[in-house]
């Protein structure tokens, strides 16, 4: 389908509201694109959510003790990202893999349990998709790739969608850099424009995860915590429509052992026992305040540019668009770069003023403003992500 006519359909969506359709009209096609890619990912994001979660992930997370699990969930967070920390020190980045891969599962798995129990769990993070972009960097390249000649993508689009906690990769180093600079502006905190993840910034029910300092050299390999064996950290990823009955059988019957017969959280309960027994007030303290950050401020690849990382100019707006965002916030149309003027056309080609015609797709006199709901809903109002 072509973008116009892809547009017209959302026009025509719009029905009786014109302010939206007076922002999609003018929208430049390939910011329209891109909104619209983003809604996408997001549903594809989700897609283990509500009716697409699999049965063992929501026996989990009806089974789910408002304490003892989110208090075990964080530790186990917290245990791994300890690890990795000490193995970056350390310069094990095969070591420092593995305590990641951990730790986005058993946030992955929160994330979704949280949805189907939000009173027993719940989780703050900081995205990973700006960080992520670190090591997806393919783009198409050719004009003749089918891809882009179908006008779905253009030459310097990325190839690769972004996961999110769905993620699933053996190479985590692109944690260590800071944010790619296609997605610098979705990090919200500017404390974090410039270093690489914030793990230290993730909370469970309210608690921030203990990161406990390890001394790189006393690591001898890859050591788990009590909650990795929980079975659903294997289930809760089975799609839906290859979660058999088996499956769940099988989930229901290692869970059982898990809880009854294997030593696991009778070690879990005696450790933590003994750190509080060790330190009364600084076991109450655990998780009050972040630790110190996992890691520190890192310096910018000089190749970390693309196309789909070019902020827009003032030509991927419509005038009246740039003047609706200039009312919510003049800041940001300087760090959009949208207060740049096009280049002039050389004095001889350009019309007589009284000549000019109007440019092209400006609105009948009339049309509404753009309020500030509707751009917030595009990502381009202040606040936004």
């Amino acid at each position: 389908m072509k973008v116009d006519n892809f547009r017209e359909l959302l026009i025509k969506k719009a029905g009786d509201n014109p302010t939206l359709q007076t922002l999609v009209r003018f929208m430049d096609e390939n910011v329209l694109a891109k909104k619209v890619l983003e809604v996408l990912e997001s549903l594809e994001k989700n897609s283990n959510k509500g009716a697409g979660a699999n049965a063992s992930l929501t026996q989990f997370a009806s089974d789910l003790d408002p304490v003892s699990h989110p208090d075990m969930i964080r530790d186990a967070i917290g245990h791994h990202v300890s690890r990795y920390k000490a193995a970056i020190s350390g310069g094990r980045q095969d070591l420092a893999n593995s305590h990641a891969g951990k730790a986005f599962n058993i946030m992955n798995l929160t994330a979704k349990a949280q949805y189907h129990n939000p009173k027993a769990l719940s989780m703050e993070h900081v995205p990973i998709e700006p960080w992520e972009r670190n090591g997806k960097l393919s783009t198409y390249t050719d004009p003749e790739d089918p891809k882009v000649k179908s006008g779905n993508y253009d030459v310097g689009d990325f190839k690769n969608v972004l996961k999110g906690l769905n993620i699933k990769t053996k190479d985590f180093s692109f944690l260590n850099k800071p944010p790619h600079s296609s997605k610098v502006d979705k990090v919200t905190d500017d404390r974090f424009k410039d270093t690489g993840y914030p793990f230290e910034e993730i909370k469970i029910n309210g608690k921030h995860i203990h990161v406990d300092d390890i001394d790189p050299d006393s690591l001898k390999g890859h050591e788990p915590h009590e909650f990795d064996h929980h079975p659903v950290n294997e289930h809760h990823s089975i799609p839906t429509k290859k979660h058999s009955q088996d499956d769940m059988k099988n989930y229901l019957s290692s869970r059982r052992h898990y809880e009854d017969e294997a030593p696991h959280v009778d070690n879990y309960d005696e450790r933590h026992a003994q750190l509080e027994e060790e330190d009364p007030s600084g076991y109450a303290q655990r998780g009050a305040q972040p630790a110190d950050p996992v890691h520190g401020p890192v310096e910018r690849d000089e190749e970390d540019a693309s196309s789909s990382g070019t902020p827009p100019s003032s030509g991927d707006f419509h005038p009246d668009v740039i003047e609706a965002i200039r009312k919510l916030n003049p800041e940001l149309v300087s760090k959009l770069g949208l207060d740049k003027p096009k280049e002039e056309e050389p004095e001889e080609q350009q019309q007589p003023e009284e000549q000019q015609q109007p440019e092209e797709g400006q609105p009948e006199e009339g049309q509404p403003d753009i309020d500030s709901d509707l751009l917030a809903s595009f990502g381009i109002g202040e606040g936004n992500d």
